[in-house]
Formats: structure tokens, C-alpha cells, sequence
């Protein structure tokens, strides 16, 4: 379904920030990414997204591969995906129903279907009392799940985190961890942390990642 083969991220001409990275994923796999601050993980997620592309290897996902990519192909491609991002992108002055709404809405859902399913989802994340709040309004746990509702609603193919639990309390921690729960048991994900104590401890206990792949700092020409 995804395989990243011999992949290098080379930004400046100088700074190699991933370095020949290979691995694959099969329909329902959980793969967890570690590291440290600077070793590419976030670079990951941009490539998966196609935010970036690699300077040498391929990524291929489903049909498509970034060596034989065409305009459409872009579209087609992102909108298989959903994606939490380590800064959330809510937009700030929607509403979290009009947040959440926005990919079906891209897609040219009709609206009817859109209200629908996002009142699933929000019902389902214990959101449906703040859809008319603002990100602004809510707490750092609460925009946390808006984002994982915006990323779930259109039902993607691959589900992409980048530090979920960063700067979480651990009630709102355990929250997120049962959230990738119910996702792990959907569909297919690719985690990425720095937070090793999460991984081997708490996150072990919840889900048993298909894969755990370990990042090294980026190297310097």
C-alpha cells in the first residue's frame, strides 16, 4: 500500500535531514517513527503529504509514485490521506463544525451528507457541544481531537500523526492514545514522536505497533 524506498531529503544542498529510508506498510499497519528533534520525522510526514518531495528515491503509495507524479495525481493522492499536524492548521475564526466539514466540503460532498458525518465524528469524539465554539475557545486536548475529527471525517486511506500528544496534560494523553486506538483497529497509520517513554511504556500497553522505526539525527555534507 506505501513503500518508501531509498529516500533521501536533502535541504540547502547541504543538510541531509532523512538519509536512504526505506520501509513499506500494508493495509492496516501501525508504524511508529521516533527521534530526536531535528532527525526528519515531521520531514516524513510533508513527504507522505506531498508538502515535500524527496531529492533521490521514490514513495509509492497505492497506484501512484512521486517519480511519475501528474497534476492530478497530486489531488487524488492527498485526498486518500488524513493528517494531524504537529501545529493542528485549525482555522481560527471557523467554527469547529466548519473545521471539521472542510475536507468533505473540498470534495464536493453535498451538504446534506457533510452535516451528517461530521455530527457523526463529533458526536463520536465528544466534540458536539463546542461545534460552534472556536479553536481559540477550547483547550489544548479539545483542538487536538478537532484535529483528529477533520483528519477521520472523510474515512482516509492512510492516517498521518505528527506528535499527537506533544504538549498534552496526561489526561488528555490517555484520550489521544485511545483515539489512535480506535483508529489502529480502521485502518492504517504512520505516528511520529520524540517521546520514547510514550512508545515502549503507555503506548505498548494500548497498541501493538506493527513497526517501530528509529530516526537518527540528519547528517552534514
Amino acid at each position: 500500500m506505501l513503500e518508501i524506498k531509498n529516500v533521501t531529503k536533502i535541504y540547502d544542498e547541504k543538510t541531509i535531514v532523512l538519509y536512504n529510508l526505506s520501509f513499506s506498510l500494508n493495509k492496516g499497519d501501525f508504524v511508529t517513527v521516533l527521534g530526536p528533534t531535528g532527525a526528519g520525522k515531521t520531514t516524513l510526514i510533508k513527504l507522505l503529504a506531498l508538502e515535500e518531495q524527496p531529492t533521490q528515491g521514490e514513495i509509492k503509495f497505492d497506484s501512484f509514485s512521486t517519480q511519475k507524479m501528474k497534476k492530478s495525481h497530486t489531488t487524488q493522492w492527498r485526498q486518500k490521506l488524513g493528517i494531524v499536524f504537529q501545529d493542528l492548521r485549525l482555522i481560527k475564526d471557523k467554527s469547529v463544525f466548519d473545521n471539521v466539514a472542510l475536507p468533505l466540503r473540498i470534495k464536493g460532498i453535498k451538504e446534506k451528507n457533510v452535516k451528517k458525518k461530521t455530527t457523526e465524528i463529533l458526536g463520536n469524539l465528544g466534540l458536539l457541544l463546542k461545534r460552534n465554539s472556536l479553536p481559540p475557545e477550547l483547550s489544548g486536548g479539545e483542538r487536538q481531537k478537532v484535529a483528529f475529527a477533520r483528519a477521520l471525517v472523510s474515512e482516509p486511506v492512510l492516517f498521518l500523526a505528527d506528535e499527537p500528544t506533544a504538549n498534552l496534560d496526561p489526561v488528555a494523553t490517555e484520550e489521544i492514545l485511545d483515539l489512535l486506538t480506535k483508529i489502529h483497529n480502521q485502518g492504517t497509520t504512520v505516528m511520529v514522536t520524540t517521546n520514547q517513554e510514550l512508545v515502549y511504556q503507555k503506548f505498548n500497553q494500548k497498541i501493538n505497533p506493527t513497526q517501530i522505526l528509529e530516526l537518527e539525527l540528519g547528517k552534514l555534507k
